[in-house]
């Protein structure tokens, strides 16, 4: 088409070309003959507009405009009557922007603008454009902050709220939504813990508020409830009471995210800044322990699961001390610390005894810090130990009792003067009663005790925490003046002994003299020998395992075969959770996961989209093990969603070298063998060899039997073909033509 052509259908009297971009942009005309108070008023419509208003047939002028005024939104009035007033005041173009009840459609945005010009009659010419804006994609219906991201507008009197922006965030696909906004908490769009913040938002900015704001959890299009931020604005009002309320709605789980590590990080620096020799963080709504550290690492490596019942439960066998366990026990309840946060109590300490490494009884402080995860709502508790022995020590000192804590009495001092330097218990009973006569620095320590605690007790009473005498205690009787020697593991205070004992004459009384010797280090030595002889049979079982696997690798089909056999291999060693070969992508842009494997559960394509982003940012050259989604999180806030979300708990990544510069990687997720990585490091080296020798006879193979400019086939490859043709598998089939031609 020539210049002249395309400019003559631009010209404004085509009138053709003139009502099609009216219609399709949904742009009506309209011209109102009035005087200035607009008592009398007169309008006159295209055919667009009468469409756009859904004008009955045969109306008047004078009836035309009362339909189009009648059905304007009540709460939106004074926008209207104020643009009217400044298009006579100002003489200038002006645009309002407000809700127009259709008859068909119900309630839509629309968008009309004017100018007035003044006839020789004294009447007033008002002609503008009048557009229906709710089938536009993209529309600002006031200047906005543009990281909202849903906005709606609230009637007050109808209780109405028409959505001004797409549905992309919050449940539902509804533009208009009646019975606002009772109806939301009704449907449960709005989290049953938010629906009192979420009405008394509306009710603040009703009762004279001009703008109103709140966090809360909202149920977004995957029908789970996220963190939201609504803010309300008055933006019209009738007789000094709000009519018109704008809502706006932004998704802030991302920053919601952020500050629950924020708030844990700080509150962990708090607890080891404070001394904390032990510390755990545990979701008590959910009954799951997120992570320890400290002296309770025992509980990672004793629990299969993270079941914050079984963490007491191991706690209170192995650790506290056993007069301190029911204490211990009800201080730890989840009923009591959930029951102990909605009253109120942030913090909660308690003290207790507790078995040190050594098997020593010493005082220490329990503080848990409890608050509500901003994600998920849950309520948190981070626990601190921190040691108080000396602090308590001190107090017995002042008090006036002696650090060995016993009765002062002659018989003790004595006993204490002779066995003071004796690091092992040693104490003195009576064989006819079975009573403790007294004990040792190390026997009142032990037992956690005092001299006037054990006064009175029985030997077995104490020491095993038994109501009967010991069966297996020698020298009982005066007849036997022997040394008695024997082994003996004490479930009470979970220690193995070595026992001696005889009779002896002490302050003119027959006593029966006893120590009890720690060995529980040498049987950890002794299984220690024992376990390195299984961690060398482990090493040569890797080493086999290793060997098979490179000839079955060689014997594969093909690349993903050979993938697949070592991930049997490391799947039987380190027993992952998830196991996933990462490569670069053969247009040579990022990595793709080609291979894996799944023992708990799918891992979801979008985990495996934000590792490859992850690995194509980072591109670790040596091998990684990140310790927590903590770790992760400064790195990329999705892969750390995704580990926290699927509550993955450790990940170890080994890059394995593929072709000169270009790393491959083996990802591996939640290891229930916490094997050392020599032996994946080992074969993600066999790994990237073989996928490197595999990759150099491809290209090898195409280049023998493909032309090098065209790619095509050439002379070898056919040269191939009749070597591989076999005629004895072949056949052949002969028509006549001739008369079919």
């Amino acid at each position: 088409m020539v210049h002249e052509e395309k400019t003559g259908c631009f010209k404004f009297g085509d009138r053709k070309w003139s009502e099609y971009v009216l219609d399709t942009s949904s742009t009506g005309l309209w011209s109102m003959v009035t005087d200035r108070e607009m008592r009398e008023t007169r309008m006159y419509v295209d055919r667009t507009m009468a469409k756009l208003l859904g004008l009955p047939e045969n109306l008047t002028p004078e009836d035309c405009f009362e339909f189009w005024y009648k059905r304007i939104n009540r709460g939106n009035y004074s926008y209207v009557n104020e643009a009217l007033s400044k298009m006579f005041t100002t003489e200038k173009l002006c645009e309002v922007q407000y809700a127009w009840n259709h008859p068909e459609w119900g309630d839509i945005p629309v968008r009309c603008a004017g100018k007035v010009r003044e006839m020789e009659n004294g009447l007033f010419l008002v002609s503008g454009y009048h557009q229906n804006m709710a089938n536009l994609d993209q529309m600002k219906r006031w200047s906005l902050n543009m990281g909202w991201q849903e906005i709606f507008e609230y009637n007050v009197t109808s209780r109405t709220a028409l959505v001004y922006t797409d549905r992309m965030l919050t449940y539902g696909g509804q533009r208009q939504i009646r019975n606002f906004p009772q109806s939301w908490v009704e449907d449960g769009i709005v989290h049953p813990d938010f629906q009192d913040a979420f009405l008394q938002t509306f009710e603040a900015v009703k009762k004279g508020e001009e703008q109103s704001f709140c966090e809360l959890h909202l149920k977004n299009q995957e029908r789970e409830y996220s963190w939201f931020r609504m803010e309300l604005e008055v933006t019209g009002s009738e007789e000094g009471s709000p009519e018109i309320i704008l809502g706006r709605l932004d998704d802030i789980s991302k920053q919601k995210a952020m500050e629950t590590a924020y708030i844990r990080e700080s509150r962990l620096n708090r607890a080891l800044l404070g001394n904390a020799s032990a510390y755990a963080e545990a979701d008590i709504t959910a009954g799951t322990v997120e992570r320890v550290g400290g002296n309770w690492m025992f509980y990672e490596k004793a629990s299969e699961t993270r079941s914050y019942e079984q963490m007491i439960l191991e706690g209170s066998r192995r650790r506290v001390y056993g007069k301190d366990r029911r204490k211990y026990i009800e201080y730890m309840d989840r009923k009591s610390l959930l029951a102990a946060f909605r009253r109120g109590s942030e913090k909660l300490e308690c003290e207790y005894r507790r078995l040190t490494d050594q098997n020593q009884v010493c005082w220490v402080r329990h503080t848990i810090y409890l608050y509500r995860d901003p994600i998920n709502g849950d309520v948190m508790a981070l626990n601190c130990l921190v040691s108080i022995d000396k602090e308590k020590r001190m107090e017995e000192a002042v008090q006036g009792q002696r650090s060995a804590a016993w009765d002062s009495t002659d018989v003790e001092s004595a006993f204490d003067r002779f066995l003071s330097q004796v690091s092992d218990m040693a104490y003195l009973v009576d064989p006819a009663t079975h009573e403790l006569v007294c004990g040792n620095l190390a026997f009142y320590r032990r037992l956690g005790k005092t001299g006037r605690e054990c006064a009175g007790h029985k030997c077995y009473e104490l020491l095993y925490d038994r109501s009967l005498p010991c069966v297996f205690c020698p020298n009982l009787e005066k007849k036997q003046v022997r040394m008695g020697i024997w082994e003996n593991y004490n479930s009470y205070l979970n220690q193995r002994f070595l026992m001696k004992n005889r009779l002896v004459e002490w302050e003119g009384r027959t006593l029966l003299l006893a120590f009890a010797i720690d060995i529980s280090e040498i049987k950890q030595e002794l299984q220690g020998d024992h376990l390195q002889e299984e961690k060398s049979q482990l090493i040569g079982e890797a080493n086999s395992r290793i060997i098979s696997c490179l000839y079955s690798m060689a014997e594969a089909r093909n690349a993903q075969a050979a993938l697949d056999c070592a991930a049997d291999v490391l799947t039987a060693h380190y027993r992952p959770s998830h196991l996933r070969f990462v490569l670069p992508r053969e247009n040579g842009f990022g990595y793709a996961c080609v291979s894996g494997w799944d023992g708990r559960g799918e891992l979801g394509r979008p985990m495996e989209q934000h590792l490859e982003e992850w690995l194509s940012r980072m591109q670790p050259s040596a091998c990684r093990a990140v310790d927590g989604a903590q770790e992760i999180l400064p790195e990329s806030f999705e892969l750390y969603q995704d580990m926290e979300s699927q509550r993955i708990g450790e990940m170890a990544v080994i890059p394995m070298e593929i072709a000169d510069r270009e790393l491959g990687y083996l990802v591996m997720l939640d290891r229930e063998k916490q094997q050392p990585l020599q032996m994946a490091e080992t074969l993600s080296y066999f790994v990237g060899r073989e996928i490197r020798h595999r990759k150099d006879a491809r290209q090898l193979e195409h280049s023998i039997y493909h032309d090098s400019l065209t790619g095509l086939l050439n002379r070898s490859s056919y040269d191939r073909y009749r070597r591989d043709y076999n005629r004895d598998d072949s056949s052949s089939i002969g028509v006549d033509l001739r008369g079919h031609q």
